[in-house]
C-alpha cells in the first residue's frame, strides 16, 4: 500500500479535532503522502495560497470557517493555487443531502469519518496519481 510514484503527494488536511488529525496523518504517512495540517477553515484558505497541494481532505464542520465556506472561496479565487485542486469532504454525516452539500459548495468528493484506509486509497486513486502495488 505504497504511493509508487517517484514523489510523494502533497496534501492538505483540514480538521478541528486532534483525535481525527492524528488518524488522518497516521494514514496519510503511510500511504506516503506528505500532509500539511489545518485546523479550520480560515487556516485552510491561508495554506492553500501557499503553495499547490494535489489534494485537499476538508472537515465540513469547524468552528471561525467551516469546509464549505472555505471550499467556495478556494473555488473562487483564480490567483488561488489550488483553486482547481481535488477537494475532498470528510464528514460523519452521509445522508444524500450533505453529500449534494459538499459538491454543491465546490468539493470534489465526499469520505465519511472516521476514515477507512480502503475508502482513502480509493478516492485517492479517483483524484490524484496515488497508486498502490498490486
Amino acid at each position: 500500500m505504497d504511493n509508487v510514484s517517484d514523489s510523494p503527494l502533497q496534501a492538505l488536511l483540514v480538521d478541528d479535532n486532534a483525535t481525527n488529525i492524528a488518524l488522518a496523518s497516521a494514514l496519510l504517512k503511510k500511504f506516503k503522502l506528505d500532509a500539511t495540517i489545518a485546523s479550520d477553515g480560515q487556516q485552510a484558505v491561508g495554506r492553500s495560497k501557499e503553495k499547490r497541494y494535489d489534494v485537499i481532505l476538508m472537515d465540513c464542520l469547524m468552528p471561525n470557517m467551516d469546509g464549505y465556506e472555505a471550499t467556495t472561496i478556494i473555488r473562487q479565487d483564480p490567483q488561488n493555487p489550488n483553486s482547481e485542486t481535488p477537494i475532498i469532504a470528510l464528514t460523519g454525516n452521509a445522508s444524500p443531502e450533505d453529500r449534494e452539500a459538499c459538491l454543491s459548495a465546490g468539493m470534489s468528493d465526499f469520505l465519511e469519518k472516521p476514515l477507512r484506509p480502503m475508502n482513502l486509497i480509493k478516492v485517492l486513486g479517483k483524484w490524484t496519481h496515488f497508486t498502490t502495488p498490486s
